[in-house]
């Protein structure tokens, strides 16, 4: 069984949080709630480390795929992750983001072209992560 976990891009202070917890806090199940881990030198406003929610305008939150690169490094939605392939060109680079699938029902990398292809697949041909879409969105403007 896949490990459940979450992390979150905070837009305010503009850092991810890795201490996230997602689920319903009362019997109506359309309630959600969403609480981050508040660390004093990452906000502008002093306080003690304490739990506190968020709705879902101020934070991106991303789960967790169950998989890890060839790094060991565990893999987000959002995650921009390269890997290598032999061409008839020889071996060329490739770069894509996670995202869930709706229609696949799975974790895949999608380009910036629409190209998608299963996450596995790529871990495989030793993928591995080199930032996410928050952190490093310069990585994925083509040259």
């Amino acid at each position: 069984m896949r490990e459940i976990k979450f992390r979150a891009w905070d837009y305010k202070y503009k850092y991810m949080n890795h201490r996230v917890l997602i689920g319903n806090m009362s019997d109506d199940d359309n309630y959600c709630a969403h609480s981050a881990w508040v660390e004093p030198d990452k906000v502008d406003y002093d306080c003690e480390p304490h739990w506190a929610n968020f709705d879902e305008s101020g934070m991106d939150v991303m789960q967790y795929t169950g998989a890890k690169d060839l790094n060991n490094t565990e893999i987000y939605e959002d995650d921009i992750i390269v890997w290598a392939e032999e061409t008839n060109h020889g071996i060329s680079l490739f770069k894509a983001v996670v995202v869930w699938s709706e229609d696949a029902l799975e974790y895949i990398a999608l380009n910036e072209l629409g190209w998608s292809m299963c996450l596995y697949e790529i871990i495989e041909k030793n993928g591995y992560i080199v930032g996410n879409v928050h952190e490093n969105s310069e990585l994925l403007k083509t040259q």
